[in-house]
């Protein structure tokens, strides 16, 4: 299996985006990639699913969190992975 192919797209569009190199590009291209594979995995035996909980171990939605906030990188990520 060929885990974290949503992942990594979205570190390249981060990259593309022009988000900071280091912790913060990690941080948003995984918080967009959680919410995405969140919203649109196949079930419990998709690969969709398999890499949702792959990025669980680095990436956990604080309580208050219902998805991305649209209103910065991590929401321009979202939308792009949306769009493929």
């Amino acid at each position: 299996m060929s885990l974290p192919t949503v992942y990594m797209r979205a570190l390249r569009l981060a990259r593309s985006f022009g988000v900071e190199a280091g912790p913060g590009r990690r941080f948003c291209a995984a918080q967009a990639a959680y919410w995405w594979l969140a919203d649109n995995h196949g079930g419990q035996w998709s690969p969709e699913y398999a890499e949702l909980s792959w990025l669980s171990r680095y990436y956990k939605p604080g309580m208050m969190e219902s998805g991305p906030c649209h209103d910065d990188e991590t929401g321009l990520i979202y939308d792009a992975l949306s769009e493929r």
